[in-house]
């Protein structure tokens, strides 16, 4: 959160502080119902759902629980893997625009990179 503030001008902070949160929430809602879906077509078509328990409530076999949430974890690794290969990519600009530098000073006001016959001018115009 801090990187992302820190990529965009202190007047846009609260916007974009907003919208991150939108779509953090908006996409853990359709993260989970992903994991569900999954979850559900590996455990298959004949368990009970909606309180229409047929048997005792622990009537899936603990092999196939586990089968299925392999499936789930799976799943989990390929989704922080392509987060993690995003964030390699980015190259170290957030914002899509490379890092300004800032400019050294010196002490009367004239930029260190400005060419010499600046600095006598501005000499001359001070004498």
């Amino acid at each position: 959160m801090v990187s992302l503030q820190n990529s965009v001008a202190r007047a846009q902070i609260g916007t974009v502080t907003g919208a991150m949160n939108f779509f953090r929430a908006l996409m853990s809602s359709f993260t989970v119902a992903a994991f569900t879906a999954i979850l559900l077509m590996a455990l298959g078509a004949d368990i009970s759902l909606a309180g229409e328990h047929r048997g005792p409530v622990n009537s899936i076999p603990a092999a196939d629980m586990i089968t299925a949430f392999r499936y789930v974890f799976g799943a989990a690794t390929a989704l922080l893997a392509c987060a993690a290969l995003c964030i390699i990519l980015d190259g170290g600009t957030a914002a899509g625009r490379p890092r300004r530098r800032r400019r050294r000073w010196r002490s009367n006001g004239i930029p260190l990179s400005a060419p010499s016959s600046t600095l006598h001018g501005v000499v001359l115009r001070v004498l």
